[in-house]
């Protein structure tokens, strides 16, 4: 007999609806208000927990986040999840001063923190613990419509480079800053990144003895 296995890429239904996301949006901006995120700063929201195995990922993103800052590019890492980031004293003063870590949020009031993103950023690298690990935050990202840069690893070899996400291969601050740069240096480009990417099923059969 033979098995076949179907990979489908699904988003949240909501991706498309511009009336719930128009004021998602303009619940976010007063929850940034709230923040103080500047009217020039761009933001990247991470919503995760901190553990021993995220905890090198999303340190090397609050640095690549002081990078951007470096560059000349205003820009605000928000990140929301249990554990405080008990990391940023090890970081450079220009990185702890770009990173607001708001805790755990009420479920209530993620659609309106997420959508005060310019970007969504995944950390990571491929190695064994990523290669296996599917983050469930990532169709809430998609749904957002912003852009999501994320690891060459699992989901990414169903998502086309420049396409449907921004794919970085090495995890290091300094791609991960190049990345987000580039982004926000064209405008135009990051919206057409801003699309989540639609149900696309591939099926290989498998033949099983």
């Amino acid at each position: 007999m033979h098995e076949e296995r179907a990979h489908h890429l699904l988003v949240d239904p909501r991706h498309g609806d511009e009336t719930c996301r128009t004021a998602i949006a303009d619940e976010g901006l007063r929850h940034g208000a709230r923040l103080g995120i500047g009217e020039d700063e761009r933001v990247i929201v991470y919503p995760g927990g901190l553990n021993g195995f995220t905890r090198p990922g999303i340190e090397a993103l609050c640095r690549a986040v002081g990078l951007v800052n470096e560059r000349g590019y205003r820009c605000r890492l928000l990140r929301s999840g249990p554990v405080a980031l008990d990391f940023l004293g090890g970081v450079p003063a220009q990185a702890r001063a770009a990173v607001t870590d708001v805790g755990v949020l009420p479920r209530e009031e993620m659609p309106a923190f997420l959508a005060l993103a310019d970007a969504f950023v995944q950390p990571g690298k491929p190695d064994a613990f990523e290669d296996l690990r599917l983050p469930g935050k990532l169709p809430e990202l998609f749904a957002m419509g912003r852009p999501v840069v994320l690891p060459g690893t699992n989901i990414a070899a169903l998502l086309r480079d420049g396409v449907d996400a921004v794919i970085h291969r090495t995890g290091s601050p300094e791609e991960m800053a190049d990345k987000c740069i580039a982004l926000f240096a064209d405008p135009a480009r990051a919206r057409t990144r801003a699309t989540a990417p639609s149900v696309r099923p591939s099926t290989t059969a498998a033949r099983v003895a």
